[in-house]
C-alpha cells in the first residue's frame, strides 16, 4: 500500500491523515523530521513544539530541580 505523510495544519497545529496502512508498512518507512506517529492505521506528522511548550518545559524543570 502506498501512503504519504500528512502535513500539519498551520492554524490548529494538528495533522490530517491521508491513507490507511498497517503497522508493518509504517515501520518499513524511513525516519522523518519532524517525527511521524502511527495512530489507528494512519500516519500523522508530529507538529513542532511552539514557544509556549518551551516556556512550560523550563518552568517545570526549574521546579523539579
Amino acid at each position: 500500500m502506498v501512503s504519504t505523510i500528512s502535513q500539519p495544519d498551520t492554524q490548529s497545529y494538528q495533522s490530517t491523515p491521508v491513507a490507511d496502512m498497517t503497522l508493518e508498512e509504517f515501520l518499513q518507512l524511513p525516519e522523518t523530521k519532524p517525527a511521524s506517529e502511527f495512530i489507528k492505521g494512519k500516519i500523522h506528522q508530529k507538529p513542532m513544539p511552539q514557544i509556549e511548550h518551551s516556556v512550560l518545559q523550563i518552568e517545570l524543570a526549574s521546579k523539579i530541580n
